[in-house]
């Protein structure tokens, strides 16, 4: 994975993109939240959350993959009265749907790595401090270290005037 810096003096250009980049934390910790509630509460719908094909399809309200038409249908219907869930619309909608895939996969790979070292912790409990944790949402307030991962086009654009493009 490559990163990189980029520093913005204009002060307009730095609230637009600290504003964005808040929404794609804002984002990414509204489904931190959905997938660590559904799953403590042994909702097992919290696997839907982390299949970006699902959630992809739910933020552009669309009908999404033929295989996945029913899950989507399920999701979207059952959870259309759940604060966390339309929140989870509603600023999903206003950001680019690739970079949001990216941050589900980021998510899924989080939780897949908390399952093994739980299944490690049970085997050798020895290696670890203590029971790994859950994965968490990140503090809104520490803008200046946050990666928005990018997918296969490596782009990000903002909507309004494409004022920052990478």
């Amino acid at each position: 994975m490559k990163t990189f810096e980029t520093r913005v003096t204009n002060k307009k250009h730095q609230n637009h993109l600290k504003n964005y980049i808040y929404k794609y934390r804002h984002w990414q910790n509204v489904l931190t939240l959905i997938v660590i509630n559904f799953f403590k509460s042994e909702n097992r719908d919290y696997k839907y959350f982390l299949d970006y094909g699902v959630i992809r399809a739910c933020v552009a309200d669309t009908k999404g993959d033929k295989k996945k038409i029913e899950t989507i249908a399920y999701i979207k219907e059952k959870y259309k009265d759940n604060k966390l869930y339309q929140d989870l619309v509603n600023v999903g909608q206003e950001l680019k749907t690739h970079n949001l895939v990216e941050i589900v996969k980021r998510l899924k790979k989080d939780f897949s790595n908390y399952f093994k070292a739980l299944k490690d912790y049970k085997k050798n409990p020895n290696k670890y401090t203590g029971l790994p944790q859950l994965p968490k949402t990140k503090k809104l307030s520490e803008l200046s270290n946050y990666s928005i991962p990018l997918d296969s086009y490596n782009s990000i654009s903002f909507k309004k005037k494409n004022l920052v493009g990478v």
